[in-house]
């Protein structure tokens, strides 16, 4: 399983590392918490790309492919 910190996630869907915690505080994006730590699941990173408006209006559907960027992986 891949998962990403904030700064990370932030870096993978192109917003500011600020509106990524705002979007969790709203619950907007799903986040496992460990502690103080906060990690985002691959998955989820895919769901948030497919809720955005112009993705998912595609005729194929969305399956957007997330990079291999500064993860964190383990089992």
């Amino acid at each position: 399983m891949t998962v990403y910190t904030p700064e990370t996630a932030s870096k993978v869907l192109l917003l500011s590392r600020k509106t990524i915690y705002r979007l969790i505080e709203r619950g907007e994006i799903n986040v496992a918490r460990v502690g103080r730590s906060i990690r985002i699941t691959q998955d989820e990173i895919r769901r948030v790309l497919c809720s955005t408006k112009s993705l998912s209006s595609s005729s194929n559907g969305c399956s957007p492919t997330v990079g291999d960027g500064p993860a964190i992986t383990g089992s």
